[in-house]
This record gives structure tokens, C-alpha cells and sequence, in this order.
């Protein structure tokens, strides 16, 4: 993780080390790191640079991430909103696409009040999984 986070701060108008920095942290349980990385940066435009740009981390990679570290901090406001414009994107990638649907679902799951069943817990609602682009 240190190699993207020294290559973020040699270029910071490039931002694929910065996603694979948030992915990392994400899979490795440390949420609220990554998100706050990503709160700086989802929205900001591709560079102009020719060589070597991943064009979909900045269509739609850190908003993707977002929508999830989003859920894990607790933000299902801000999980769904990302998730609502990762599905109003014609060209997102079909896995993704089935993928953020389901994390919206889960975000909306959260937001819901609770049903107490016969058991007094939560039904429908126990998988609380989200999957991220590294995953589908």
C-alpha cells in the first residue's frame, strides 16, 4: 500500500493509485480510511494525460468504491445516492451493475425499520456483504 500512496503523492492528478489504495484498505476491514480518501476525490475528471489512464476509475471505480465504504461507515444515504448514479450510467459494466444493485439493496435494507419476527430479530436483513469491483 505504501507504493500507491508514494505514487498518489508523485502524481495527484492521477487517481488509479488512489483506488487501488481505497480498494486495498476496504478489503482489509480499515472502512473509514478509505472512505475518507475517497470522499476527497470521487467526481474529479480524467486527466488529460495520453499514456496509461484507466478511464473507468474515474467513469465510475471510485464511485463504486464509494458506494461501498460508504455503507460500511454507516452513510446508507450517501451508499444509495452513489448507487443511484452508478445505475443511471448507460456504459457501467453489466457485473457491476448487477453488483451495485444489490449493495443498494442492502444500503436500503439498512435504512428500513426493522420487522421483529417471532424471534424478535431482523428478517430478511441478516447478509450485510457487499462486494467491491476487485470481487465481482
Amino acid at each position: 500500500m505504501d507504493a500507491f500512496s508514494r505514487a498518489w503523492d508523485a502524481r495527484p492528478s492521477r487517481l488509479e493509485a488512489c483506488y487501488e489504495l481505497a480498494s486495498r484498505l476496504r478489503v482489509k476491514g480499515r472502512y473509514r480510511t478509505a472512505h475518507a480518501l475517497l470522499g476527497g476525490v470521487v467526481g474529479t475528471p480524467e486527466p488529460d494525460d495520453l499514456l496509461f489512464t484507466r478511464s473507468w476509475v474515474y467513469r465510475w471505480g471510485l464511485l463504486f468504491e464509494y458506494s461501498i465504504t460508504a455503507y460500511w461507515v454507516g452513510d446508507y444515504a450517501a451508499s444509495i445516492e452513489a448507487c443511484d448514479r452508478l445505475l443511471a450510467m448507460p456504459d457501467l459494466p453489466e457485473p457491476i451493475r448487477r453488483q451495485t444493485v444489490l449493495n443498494r439493496e442492502f444500503a436500503v435494507g439498512q435504512t428500513a425499520p426493522a420487522v421483529p419476527g417471532p424471534s424478535g430479530g431482523r428478517h430478511g436483513r441478516e447478509q450485510t456483504t457487499v462486494a467491491s469491483a476487485n470481487e465481482v
